[in-house]
């Protein structure tokens, strides 16, 4: 089963969101589990603000 797959199985169960976030690096096109594979840090920036920016949202929308 596909990543998308078990998701659609838990957004039957409950409100859920599926988000796709890249760390690749200019210039590495390696796939995941390639020897060569390079990952940008920086994304991991990026992600955790989006994460806490989505958890701030929900903690709100769930009041309504």
């Amino acid at each position: 089963m596909l990543g998308g797959e078990d998701f659609s199985a838990f957004a039957r169960c409950a409100p859920a969101t599926y988000i796709f976030i890249g760390s690749g690096s200019n210039g590495n096109d390696y796939p995941h589990h390639h020897p060569k594979f390079g990952l940008d840090e920086n994304s991991f920036t990026i992600a955790l603000q989006m994460m806490i920016d989505v958890a701030k949202n929900s903690a709100r929308f769930r009041k309504n």
